[in-house]
């Protein structure tokens, strides 16, 4: 039996992996930034069922772990958002926000050089 056709990657060129914790690694690219904030959000948003009490627990611990899988300029990003407002309640949507300032001004510098 020819073992041909069997993959063992996504073979998804040009998408986000996951880290071991199944956070997509982002590294601040514009083209897959939408990707990234709709995988990240949807983890967000998946929490608002939980408990109140346990929901900023679950949400800091989003936070973390996203923070965990981000690279280059993303992790700079992060870092001038700052810990406090990353572990806040809304860290997360707060650093998507912060992030799609960023790679909209990127894009548009980058469309101008060319």
């Amino acid at each position: 039996m020819a073992l041909e056709g069997l993959l063992f990657g996504s073979q998804r060129e040009g998408c986000l992996q996951n880290d071991k914790a199944g956070q997509p690694i982002y590294s601040g690219t514009a083209g897959l930034f939408e990707e990234w904030k709709f995988r990240v959000l949807a983890k967000w948003d998946a929490l608002e069922g939980s408990k109140a009490e346990e929901k900023d627990d679950k949400r800091t611990n989003l936070a973390s772990k996203v923070v965990d899988a981000l690279r280059d300029d993303a992790m700079k990003i992060a870092m001038d958002l700052g810990r406090p407002k990353l572990i806040a309640a809304d860290g997360v949507p707060k650093l998507a926000e912060s992030m799609a300032i960023q790679v909209n001004t990127k894009s548009e510098l980058e469309a101008t050089e060319l």
